[in-house]
């Protein structure tokens, strides 16, 4: 071979080895644009915004007989509010759970520890009470007690009204005050109240769930004010379901106390009106301790979404350990999330839905006080994601609650 056929050879060999690596390159970058893309469809953001309603009524009857009337929109909700509720039905009681203020000052984190109690058949729950003030600090969601406070009153039975109107849960808290003398009424205050087991004399706590600041009104000794809330919980919006709702209701917002018990379904189906939400009863036989969990259930079903859905369509796996949510509060929203969490399926399936579910997990059965398993939230999903057998699905939960207060 001569030696310019020799370089002839060695060019068509560089330019076939070239063309080779360039190939491989490119089957390369393909896997691994793929592997990209399978990664990103396991991976699903899942986000919902939810406005926990509120309207203020003040109704003054001057000792003249003029009646006036002043309403205010709004939803000024507190910290505290949220962390009752978080540290209730999302497990962080067990999972370092959430600092809650007194009005005093004081702390506790398990929202009924030493408030609510079982004595034979007396169930004490929370209940609400209004209260009013002269105070014209601005609006914080760390408020935990008017700036100014004039006057607090217990909401009675005769001032508590609930309806369910098949897409919202709505309640209406009143309380009514008389000036015995000469007062500026420019702040008002809903408060979650707790009966505190053995205290003597009998004693209740108050936690400031909402606050508002109202257009001044100047009231004359005899004048008297009713102040009245209307509390609106939605349940007609995925993932929010009415069991999430009747639990609200019933444990934070006073329903349960009044009388006005929502009731919700169990995982297994089993309607009830009744929970254990981290209760340490105090009962003849002994202490019903109580740990919330929170898990996700991930399943195959097609995603219809109901209200009053009480699992999934059909159940495929499930986180192995409970799950942590978190909670952030700024002047603006209070925002649930939960982190990234991962579910394996055992075999190759196609998810289209994903569940919440409350584990009220009773450690002291013989006491047992209806201990639940609760499904609170359901994302049925527009995109189905297929998942090979063995793989995991990650899912990012971000719910946003609108706080108001101006």
């Amino acid at each position: 071979m001569s030696e310019r056929e020799k370089k002839k050879e060695g060019k068509r060999i560089t330019l076939g080895i070239a063309f080779t690596v360039l190939v491989l390159a490119s089957i390369i970058a393909s896997v691994v644009f793929l592997n990209a893309q399978n990664k990103q469809i396991l991976e699903k953001n899942i986000n919902l915004n939810v406005r926990i309603a509120n309207t203020l009524t003040l109704t003054v009857h001057r000792a003249n007989g003029k009646v006036e009337t002043y309403v205010k929109e709004g939803d000024p909700w507190e910290r505290n509010f949220f962390y009752l509720i978080v540290n209730s039905f999302f497990g962080r009681y067990y999972n370092s759970p959430y600092t809650i203020y007194k009005t005093d000052g004081s702390t506790f984190t398990q929202p009924d520890w030493e408030i609510l109690y079982t004595s034979g058949s007396a169930d004490y729950y929370p209940m609400l009470a209004i209260g009013i003030g002269s105070g014209t600090t601005s609006f914080s969601p760390y408020d935990y007690e008017l700036s100014v406070l004039v006057q607090r009153a217990n909401v009675t039975s005769a001032n508590f009204v609930f309806n369910d109107n098949g897409t919202h849960l709505v309640e209406t808290a009143s309380a009514s005050f008389t000036a015995s003398s000469a007062v500026t009424i420019s702040e008002v205050g809903l408060y979650w109240e707790g009966f505190v087991y053995g205290a003597a004399p009998t004693k209740y706590i108050y936690v400031l769930i909402a606050r508002d600041l109202i257009t001044s009104i100047s009231l004359a000794s005899g004048d008297a004010v009713t102040v009245t809330y209307t509390i609106t919980v939605p349940y007609n919006q995925a993932p929010m379901l009415k069991n999430l709702a009747a639990l609200i209701a019933d444990y934070i917002l006073g329903a349960k106390y009044y009388g006005k018990t929502v009731s919700f379904t169990t995982l297994s189906g089993t309607v009830a009106s009744a929970m254990d939400i981290g209760h340490d009863y105090y009962l003849s036989s002994g202490i019903d301790n109580v740990k919330e969990y929170d898990y996700v259930y991930i399943g195959s079903g097609d995603p219809i979404y109901r209200t009053t859905l009480s699992s999934l369509y059909s159940q495929v796996a499930t986180t192995v350990s409970y799950v942590t949510i978190n909670l952030s509060v700024n002047s603006t929203y209070a925002v649930i999330n939960l982190p990234t969490v991962a579910v394996t399926v055992p075999s190759a399936t196609v998810i289209k839905e994903v569940g919440l579910v409350i584990d009220s997990t009773d450690i002291d059965p013989s006491t047992s006080n209806n201990a639940q398993k609760v499904l609170i939230l359901y994302f049925p999903l527009s995109n189905p994601i297929s998942v090979p057998a063995g793989s995991g699905v990650k899912f990012t939960f971000t719910i946003t609650f609108p706080l108001g207060g101006s």
